[in-house]
């Protein structure tokens, strides 16, 4: 009797780990790491939602990129057929959502190839060094850098989220995915 307690128990307890450890894991980073063949970090945020996630593929198919849209809420998701005629009219991939969550805060894109943005300002952030754009009469702020599995850019919108916050977002994903 005291056994099969503990077992009840114990499987209560690790069932209640795995669910707060998938919280962290979006639901479809198994099937982005395996199109761009590397480990690709996706912020899981408390106080944002992923309202879409969508691989495009660029011309000649030589690079892709993984677009990430973060809102304030969710909203509802479009139907089927919305997301078909998307992703036939953009040649893309829609890995999650679409979801019609306002307002949007930002877009996180990931690209498997290097780049570099037009000239700009440059910070370090954990020996990183860091592109930024910041358009005051938009108030948007644009970020690109490159790690080892690839380059990173966000455009954030600055009457949605703190310049600091986009900051500290940028801070983890390069603390994560270097």
């Amino acid at each position: 009797m005291k056994n099969t307690l503990f077992l009840v128990l114990f499987s209560i307890y690790l069932s209640a780990c795995s669910s707060s450890v998938n919280e962290d894991v979006v639901p479809f980073q198994e099937q982005v790491n395996d199109t761009f063949d590397t480990d690709v970090y996706i912020p899981h945020l408390q106080d944002y939602s992923i309202t879409s996630a969508i691989i495009e593929t660029g011309p000649f198919g030589k690079h892709k990129d993984l677009i990430i849209e973060y809102s304030k809420q969710l909203g509802n998701k479009k139907d089927e057929e919305y997301i078909e005629k998307y992703e036939e009219n953009m040649g893309s991939e829609v890995l999650y959502g679409i979801y019609g969550g306002e307002p949007l805060v930002f877009k996180l894109t990931f690209n498997d190839g290097k780049q570099s943005s037009s000239p700009s300002n440059t910070k370090m952030i954990n020996d990183t060094e860091v592109e930024y754009h910041k358009i005051e009469n938009k108030n948007v702020l644009f970020v690109i850098f490159n790690l080892d599995s690839g380059t990173y850019s966000g455009e954030f919108r600055l009457t949605e989220i703190s310049e600091e916050r986009a900051y500290e977002i940028v801070e983890q994903i390069i603390r994560v995915a270097k």
